[in-house]
């Protein structure tokens, strides 16, 4: 989806947009697959959640007047003997 996205190799997102009343609601699944550990995955979050809404600027899905869509972020940690 992000073409200026460096760090997405293990990265796939799937993003659904729905009608919520007279608006969109954008449904935003994002599964990262790591072999290890990483103390600033929410920094990473936070960048893929600022591209997604780069893209909906770039792509003219919002004007200056439109709210930024909610995500709702969730990191599922695989299970590993350090739990």
């Amino acid at each position: 989806v992000f073409d200026t996205c460096q760090v997405c190799l293990n990265l796939m997102a799937l993003i659904w947009r729905l009608r919520c009343g007279k608006s969109w609601l954008y449904v935003y699944l994002l599964l990262e697959f790591q072999s290890s550990v990483d103390n600033f995955m929410a920094v990473r979050i936070m960048v893929y959640i600022g591209l997604l809404y780069q893209y909906l600027v770039d792509t003219q899905e919002m004007t200056a007047k439109d709210k930024l869509p909610p995500v709702l972020p969730l990191v599922i940690p695989k299970k590993t003997s350090r739990m």
